[in-house]
């Protein structure tokens, strides 16, 4: 949450905190760069990408190219004693294996495409997040506000009442008033930290547990 609101990641976040507003302070597309290379699934599903390329070179090499081996051959008679260096190739049979090679291919497009889509998912889970974590920072900090001017209000109504030149009554229903704002205030504030919140899990979410997913 420090670096969300533009605070050293080392900065302890103490309890008192949790009631003092902090603005927002992040980019939506740094945050979406950091989603792209720091989420554990995104890592899985790159990782995945990489094996199926590789695959699909393997794939290649085994079915156009000839399988090199190499080998050393020692000759021992009564008159002679050598010792030969062998190199040998084993030739597939042309076509044979194609099959192979688009299958690995299929393999490697399919997860492309969703990896391609996964970037997508995962931008606009980050967008979501980062527009509701928005919209309660600009909720909190007009609330802040109304607070500030709340408390100002108090000092004036304090000072009225005491010099005799406010009635009891609509110092009361001052007092209440400013208890509601201030009320109003922590509200937001509880609601724009739990979407910051929101907001920083949506680019560190782990990958689902095989067992959790349908």
């Amino acid at each position: 949450m420090n670096l969300l609101i533009g605070r050293s990641a080392e900065t302890e976040f103490s309890l008192s905190d949790s009631l003092s507003y902090q603005p927002l302070q992040i980019e939506y597309i740094g945050l979406v760069e950091k989603a792209l290379g720091q989420r554990p699934d995104m890592q899985i599903e790159k990782t995945l990408l990489s094996s199926r390329k590789k695959g699909f070179w393997s794939a290649i090499l085994s079915t156009f190219f000839p399988k090199m081996s190499i080998g050393v051959e020692r000759t021992t008679t009564d008159f002679d004693n050598d010792t030969a260096l062998l190199l040998s190739a084993s030739y597939p049979l042309w076509g044979f294996n194609l099959g192979q090679v688009k299958e690995a291919k299929a393999q490697k497009d399919k997860q492309k495409i969703k990896l391609e889509a996964f970037k997508r998912q995962v931008g606009l889970e980050v967008y979501q997040a980062f527009l509701e974590a928005e919209l309660a920072d600009k909720q909190a900090m007009l609330q802040k506000k109304a607070l500030d001017e709340a408390n100002e209000l108090l000092k004036q109504v304090t000072v009225q009442y005491e010099e005799g030149e406010l009635a009891f009554l609509n110092y009361l229903e001052n007092i209440r008033t400013i208890k509601e704002t201030r009320l109003a205030y922590y509200n937001a504030l509880k609601n724009y930290q739990e979407k910051v919140a929101e907001l920083e899990r949506s680019f560190q979410k782990a990958p689902i547990p095989k067992g959790e997913m349908k």
